[in-house]
């Protein structure tokens, strides 16, 4: 059986699909990936962060399937402090 592996076909040459590479051989993500990993911070530590999460959560899935709204603003503000209140 022919084998594959991740940067070639089946025949050892290129896949059109093959992830672009920097000058390092590297995936180009992987600087940023890199930048991104040395610079991150874990999260708050609160009772309302799952709660806090579902509403932005919904929110843009909301706006992103249904459009723009007028009233986005102002019902985010408001379900974001009922949330932080613990509601």
């Amino acid at each position: 059986l022919p084998t594959t592996d991740p940067g070639g076909g089946a025949d050892g040459g290129e896949r059109s699909d093959a992830v672009p590479k920097d000058r390092n051989g590297l995936p180009e993500y992987a600087e940023p990936l890199r930048r991104a990993l040395r610079t991150a911070r874990p999260r708050p530590v609160t009772p309302y962060y799952a709660a806090f999460t579902e509403l932005i959560q919904t929110t843009v899935h909301d706006l992103l399937t249904n459009g723009t709204s007028s009233r986005l603003s102002r019902d985010l503000a408001t379900g974001l402090e009922r949330v932080l209140k613990g509601g």
